[in-house]
């Protein structure tokens, strides 16, 4: 179900850390830090986010999941009522894979996020706790923080208001083939303009909606911080990766004045956004 389109209200509360790598094996992930978000829509509580920078080292070419679980006062974990968002044990939860293609690699502001719906928090679990880690595919632990859920007023869990849905907005790519291949070439106002722009018959024009997550590489010029070039967006995790090899060589050649950094998903319209806002056109 799509959410409305609203205004987001982002206010960052700086993570208590109350274990870390605990039972786990933190030779080959090192975690440079965590942080919890409330994200607010119309002065309301809309999710918690979970923003976590590691480092995966001695791990290239393995998938690995980064992974949030809640608990509640005295560390008693928090039960999903509607099997939305949990984990394999019925504990709310959430997770997402991400993929070590080199070592070492730095994955910056790995993003997960709880609906306030779905947090199921009761007054009597107040304070609430997080467990943010890092597993092999296998359940093996890497890495762990705790982390205390920025949830200070019982108001935020009051169920809120029902709200009509709101379409999000789509855009249209074709797969590009140039520097930067492979990405997608866009975005199009309709399907028969992406079609004038197809490099061949075989290309199928792809429709993106606004709410979806692609793949994006990051660079940043040495001499400003602040500049950042978002290279993308790529379909899959493997074009990403092939797109990186690209980049490597595009870094190198350039004499270093780029710093790539690691492969992320965003939303599809947080990218377009980003465009805008650096003064470029939307196309890669």
């Amino acid at each position: 179900m799509r959410e409305p389109s609203r205004a987001w209200f982002i206010v960052p509360v700086t993570v208590v850390v109350f274990g870390s790598g605990v039972g786990c094996a933190q030779t080959k992930i090192v975690m440079h830090g965590s942080e919890a978000l409330r994200v607010e829509q119309e002065g309301r509580l809309h999710e918690i986010a979970f923003l976590t920078t590691f480092e995966a080292r001695t791990l290239a070419n393995e998938q690995l999941v980064y992974q949030v679980r809640l608990f509640g006062r005295g560390y008693e974990p928090i039960r999903s009522a509607d099997g939305k968002y949990e984990l394999s044990n019925g504990q709310v939860g959430a997770a997402r894979a991400v993929m070590v293609l080199r070592s070492p690699q730095l994955f910056q502001d790995v993003r997960v996020a709880i609906p306030a719906r779905e947090l199921h928090l009761q007054p009597e679990h107040l304070p609430a706790l997080a467990e943010v880690g890092v597993f092999r595919a296998s359940g093996e632990c890497l890495a762990r923080l705790g982390a205390r859920i920025p949830i200070g007023d019982e108001s935020d869990l009051l169920p809120p208001l029902q709200r009509p849905e709101v379409d999000e907005p789509c855009y249209w790519f074709v797969r590009g083939v140039g520097r930067w291949s492979p990405l997608l070439y866009g975005p199009f106002d309709s399907e028969a303009e992406a079609r004038e722009n197809l490099n061949s018959p075989e290309d199928v024009p792809r429709e993106i909606g606004g709410a979806a997550y692609v793949w994006v590489v990051p660079l940043w010029e040495k001499i400003d911080t602040e500049a950042v070039e978002w290279v993308g967006p790529c379909a899959s995790e493997d074009d990403v990766g092939q797109l990186v090899e690209v980049l490597d060589d595009v870094v190198e050649e350039s004499g270093g004045t780029h710093v790539m950094g690691p492969p992320m998903m965003i939303r599809m319209s947080t990218w377009i956004d980003r465009q805008k806002s650096a003064g470029a056109a939307p196309e890669p």
